[in-house]
């Protein structure tokens, strides 16, 4: 089973990468939901939680998501990431932690 987990601080973003997970029940796929990079950093500093796949907004108070890719990367180095972002200028510092993934979307929502 894959194991994901979500990052972002915006509700409406949380709730629409819920619906899309929600619609891939046919897979084997469980995901956790962390409104903030403290809440996250503890379960995994405490519990030792490794995920399969890391999805995080760029922005987000405390550190951005790649400042916390870098913080996760030393402890899983296999780690997949997502970035979400509506901004470019994050695009090339997101390719510098992982070459393998990125997203943008548009933040008209919000």
């Amino acid at each position: 089973m894959l194991k994901d987990v979500i990052c972002d601080d915006c509700e409406i973003d949380i709730e629409q990468l819920e619906a899309v997970f929600d619609g891939l029940c046919h897979y084997q796929i469980s995901y956790d939901v962390y409104f903030s990079v403290e809440e996250l950093l503890e379960y995994i500093v405490l519990h030792r939680k490794k995920y399969h796949l890391y999805i995080f907004d760029i922005e987000m108070p405390y550190m951005t998501g790649l400042e916390l890719a870098k913080e996760i990367r030393k402890i899983n180095i296999n780690a997949l990431f997502v970035f979400l972002t509506g901004y470019n200028q994050y695009v090339m510092d997101g390719f510098k932690i992982t070459t393998r993934l990125f997203s943008m979307y548009n933040r008209r929502n919000r």
